[in-house]
């Protein structure tokens, strides 16, 4: 009998220790493969909230800048081997295309997932160079299907935007 109870308690502490009963939140940077849309309208309310806050001329602009940023379409591009495309497109981004001296609405990248959601990205070309990898955002997914995924960029320890993805294409 006392054999049996020590196989139970063994068995108990072995199952509570390998978190079966508990769903997993690990991010698999595999299942990211895919194109995403780029839905920005989180980080445009933000953006006119802190606006209406300060003086009418600056909640204007800040509201003007919303506008205008509401018309670029984005999207981003994650392949297996880790590296990736961010696509701008629209009417202000065209505009300023024009006058570039290099294309910005093309961003190739590299990235890396560390600590299970931390998403790092070494940009190349188009707006942004960067020579390492640097802290970009926290990924948040919703299923496993990553059909739907949230990006938190967060700046000085303070969320500063919110990006909400959707897969359009494997």
């Amino acid at each position: 009998m006392g054999k049996n109870i020590f196989f139970i308690q063994f068995f108990i502490v072995l199952l509570s220790s390998c978190n079966l009963f508990q769903p997993s939140n690990v991010f698999d940077s595999g299942k990211l493969r895919g194109k995403y849309r780029i839905d920005i309208s989180p980080a445009l309310r933000k953006a006119m909230n802190e606006g209406e806050k300060d003086d009418e001329l600056e909640g204007l602009g800040v509201a003007l800048a919303a506008w205008v940023m509401s018309s670029v379409d984005m999207e981003m591009n994650f392949y297996d081997n880790q590296k990736g495309v961010i696509y701008l497109d629209g009417g202000l981004v065209n505009f300023a295309n024009a006058f570039a001296d290099k294309d910005i609405k093309t961003t190739e990248f590299e990235y890396k997932v560390e600590n299970d959601s931390i998403l790092y990205f070494k940009f190349k070309g188009g707006l942004a160079e960067t020579s390492d990898y640097q802290k970009w955002a926290i990924v948040r997914k919703f299923s496993d299907s990553y059909d739907y995924i949230q990006l938190v960029i967060v700046e000085n320890g303070k969320e500063s935007a919110i990006f909400n993805l959707r897969k359009i294409a494997e």
